[in-house]
């Protein structure tokens, strides 16, 4: 099983590392830099620099790959400016609870689930278990660790069940027979992926995309279907622009990823021409971190 650890430079998640790696499962150190803003803190009291080397020489003692993530300025807005807005009404929120729900288990782990990873690990101790309610349905549970004394369970008790279960399914909408075939592999190589492309009608697709927290496509009509049946829709953008008139009826501009500024966008209005360039720089530079943010 391939597992992402969220490698921090301290004992606790090196040696959850070291405990995976010797269960035989392949694993993966990612660092996340919370905050570069040295002209706000004395670098000696957030040594993101030192603890990100640890982190390093760790994987490297454990034969593991090694990637530094840059989480700063989601850390920003998601924490800092919402524990600065806390304080001015007299509330003292933790960020460390803050920081596992919305950055850990949100955004590094969506980041670690685009690596390919079946799970993610971190260094907290506490315990995971699971019941089946009377509905059928599968209840996690965040409990104490065993040792009082190392309990970490509370600064996880913001989790949601899906955060708990990293069960998020994963429908592909597609056509051709082409992109069956495409769509069916994927389904078979990733956990959690069903591929609903060929198999369902007209009414059927705008059934099961009404039902959807939301719809990642490119300008296509896949997009177009879920803004019918008011789906939101992260939209990814190349050799097209929405300002000829193709973004989704109902569609926020916010949930827009693109790669801004290309003199030669648009350079095809139904994105059915080769580019010219050559290179296809408004989809190869686009980061999956820029999808990941808007979602």
């Amino acid at each position: 099983m391939k597992i992402v650890v969220g490698l921090s430079g301290g004992v606790d998640s090196s040696v959850a590392a070291y405990l995976l790696q010797k269960q035989g499962h392949e694993v993966i150190g990612l660092f996340m830099r919370n905050w570069n803003d040295a002209s706000v803190t004395l670098e000696d009291e957030c040594p993101w620099i030192e603890d990100s080397n640890d982190a390093l020489l760790v994987a490297k003692k454990l034969g593991i790959p090694f990637q530094v993530i840059d989480m700063s300025e989601l850390y920003k807005e998601r924490i800092v400016d919402y524990m600065f807005a806390e304080y001015e009404k007299g509330r003292t929120p933790n960020p460390d609870v803050l920081c596992n729900r919305e950055v850990k288990f949100d955004v590094f782990l969506e980041t670690a689930l685009s690596l390919g990873a079946d799970k993610v690990a971190t260094g907290h101790y506490a315990k995971l278990d699971s019941f089946t309610n009377e509905n059928g349905e599968e209840v996690y549970q965040l409990l104490a660790g065993k040792d009082n004394n190392k309990d970490q369970s509370y600064f996880l008790c913001q989790l949601s069940q899906k955060q708990l279960s990293k069960n998020h399914p994963i429908y592909l909408f597609g056509g051709g027979k082409k992109e069956v075939e495409i769509l069916s592999k994927w389904e078979q190589e990733i956990e959690n992926v069903t591929s609903l492309a060929g198999k369902l009608s007209l009414k059927e697709e705008l059934q099961k995309i009404s039902e959807l927290e939301l719809m990642i496509s490119m300008d296509s009509a896949n997009m177009h279907l879920a803004s019918l049946v008011g789906t939101r829709v992260v939209s990814v953008w190349g050799a097209t622009h929405y300002f000829a008139g193709f973004l989704g009826y109902g569609q926020s501009e916010n949930d827009i990823v693109e790669i801004k500024n290309l003199e030669c966008r648009p350079c095809s209005v139904f994105g059915n021409k080769p580019c010219f360039r050559g290179d296809y720089a408004c989809l190869n530079q686009i980061e999956i971190s820029q999808i990941l943010k808007k979602i």
